[in-house]
């Protein structure tokens, strides 16, 4: 992805990387149920992206579920730590490091104005249709790879990920409406649940996606994502740098109608191969059934 590989190459500052890193041994740690370490990599997350909001409400909504259902103090106690860490991680850098200007979008700190932005930034019609085409943009390979029967697949698969999956998702889309101009940076943030999707499809060998399709979306992808393109230099020409990365604020040009046609044809693209595939093996059995019996040698 563009937002992946070619942004974080550009911009020797970013954490994207860093802080989505964090984010798998936070997944790894919870799936160990290593409780300590997973506080530990939020406290450390937070001080990189405040997206570690996510992975530290998920934690601790799993704490208190489980102290619910248990009523063990040891686990009222991991709570406390987790929610009083991970609390102090993300509120006292913003108290006790002075600000003279912020280019925030939301700042209820330095920013008189921004309850105003909270209410007025998701009616803005042409930023929720741009991020709406990044999360597309971005879901290229699932939305290559997927039928109907897979996603039944995944859906049972990843039946005990549906409540952590659904509140990830819900809790992303709460930080990106009133995130950055840069939406595609927000859009990798779904990663993780990308992931978990693609993953599961290929349990089963029977309805995994087949070779020419995996192959097909990746070589999709890395066209879409311009991989094999240079990064136009935003002192000859700002429209021309804006165009270039997906889902940039609410910019809704020929660039952007380009890019949403553009994943139309490769979704397009898949359900072809995907007949002319099946569409081959029909007629493959049937000339397999229509052949004559060998008959055994004497």
């Amino acid at each position: 992805s563009i937002g992946h590989l070619k942004n974080n190459l550009y911009f020797n500052n970013s954490m994207e990387g860093v802080t989505q890193v964090l984010m798998i041994g936070w997944c790894l740690a919870m799936f160990t149920r290593r409780w300590l370490l997973a506080t530990i990599l939020c406290v450390v997350g937070l001080c990189t992206r405040e997206m570690f909001l996510i992975p530290s409400a998920l934690l601790c909504g799993q704490l208190a579920i489980a102290w619910w259902h248990t009523r063990h103090r040891a686990t009222l106690v991991r709570l406390a730590i987790a929610g009083g860490l991970t609390a102090a991680a993300f509120v006292l850098p913003r108290l006790l490091i002075p600000v003279a200007a912020t280019i925030q979008l939301i700042d209820p700190l330095y920013d008189e104005s921004w309850f105003s932005k909270l209410l007025h930034v998701p009616l803005n019609w042409k930023r929720d249709l741009n991020l709406m085409i990044g999360i597309a943009s971005y879901s290229l390979p699932a939305l290559m790879l997927v039928t109907r029967e897979r996603w039944r697949l995944v859906w049972q698969r990843l039946e005990a990920f549906h409540f952590a999956g659904i509140a990830y998702c819900g809790l992303w889309l709460l930080l990106t409406l009133w995130g950055g101009t840069d939406l595609y940076r927000y859009v990798t943030y779904l990663f993780l649940p990308l992931t978990f999707i693609l993953a599961a499809m290929f349990v089963d060998r029977q309805s995994s996606p087949r070779f020419a399709e995996v192959m097909l979306a990746l070589v999709a992808t890395a066209i879409h994502n311009k991989i094999f393109s240079h990064i136009p230099a935003i002192g000859d020409n700002l429209d021309v740098y804006l165009d270039f990365w997906p889902a940039f604020e609410d910019r809704l040009n020929a660039a952007a109608g380009l890019r949403l046609a553009q994943i139309g044809a490769l979704v397009l693209a898949a359900w072809g191969l995907r007949w002319a595939l099946s569409r081959w093996s029909t007629d493959s059995a049937a000339a397999d059934q229509s052949r004559p019996p060998l008959r055994r040698a004497a």
